[in-house]
């Protein structure tokens, strides 16, 4: 790879919106005078492989046009690269579900949702998209630097990144590690 801006997309994301939004992603891109890659992905696992070669060849921004799966694919392939001099990912990847969070304030951005039925969640989708999510009374988004989860009754399934997990555990802890993935913030 020769530019230093590699973007993936995964054109199966939000069921076909990623190849439905490919064109006016990269007009955008070129329009801003950025010199950049790009890769799709094939299927699971391969956003994890690319990004793996990106940082091989010296790539140091990844743009990542694809659902929370993919960003999970590409932040553990960062992740698991050898850390740039100052202990951060040797390059910088595109997240959001909390919209205030701050990449750069060393806290997890929580956001806690109540158990609400079908109905209202599904008026509520709208709202989640747009990042206006916060204002509903079921909602509530909080800072920390770690948080722990405990079920009274059944093992946990967990949702860590897009990806689906049954730890088999009834108390999963999460905490942040201060300035370890490198991210490129829009402004």
């Amino acid at each position: 790879m020769s530019a230093s801006l590699l973007v993936i997309l995964n054109p199966w994301a939000g069921r076909g919106r990623g190849a439905k939004y490919r064109g006016s992603t990269l007009r955008g891109l070129k329009h801003a005078g950025l010199a950049f890659e790009l890769a799709e992905t094939t299927g699971p696992g391969h956003a994890l492989a690319l990004a793996r070669e990106a940082v091989a060849n010296g790539v140091t921004r990844i743009i990542v046009a694809g659902g929370d799966g993919t960003v999970h694919e590409v932040a553990n392939a960062l992740l698991d690269a050898a850390p740039a001099s100052d202990g951060a990912t040797p390059a910088a990847v595109g997240c959001y579900l909390t919209p205030q969070a701050d990449p750069t304030d060393g806290l997890l951005d929580v956001c806690l949702i109540r158990k609400v039925g079908l109905m209202t969640f599904l008026r509520a989708v709208p709202k989640v998209m747009k990042g206006t999510h916060a204002t509903l009374d079921e909602v509530a988004m909080f800072r920390t630097r770690s948080v722990t989860i405990r079920s009274s009754g059944a093992p946990l399934v967990v949702q860590l990144d897009g990806e689906l997990r049954e730890p088999g555990l009834n108390e999963v802890e999460v905490t942040i590690e201060p300035k370890r993935l490198r991210v490129l913030v829009g402004r």
